[in-house]
């Protein structure tokens, strides 16, 4: 299921991290570079396979080592409401 940011929170590219700042609550979120690579392709529209697929191609790191900081991550921004899925 595609995902996108909740509205009222903005993210901005600071090198190659990601800085993700709810409005709202005045609080901010800032993501590695892997963590970067996810989000990225989350918004674009890319499916859980597709974004490990992504970190995969750029750092030597075991595909279910991905898998699982993906899924982690991913939880993690929904928890906090950073993230919600597409209607």
């Amino acid at each position: 299921m595609a995902l996108r940011l909740r509205p009222g929170v903005v993210m901005q590219a600071v090198g190659a991290e990601l800085v993700l700042l709810d409005t709202e609550a005045g609080i901010y979120f800032d993501l590695n570079p892997t963590g970067s690579i996810l989000l990225s392709a989350w918004v674009d529209g890319a499916d859980d396979a597709t974004a490990v697929a992504r970190v995969k191609a750029r750092y030597a790191i075991a595909i279910e080592q991905v898998a699982t900081d993906a899924a982690a991550l991913k939880a993690e921004l929904l928890r906090r409401r950073l993230i919600e899925h597409r209607p």
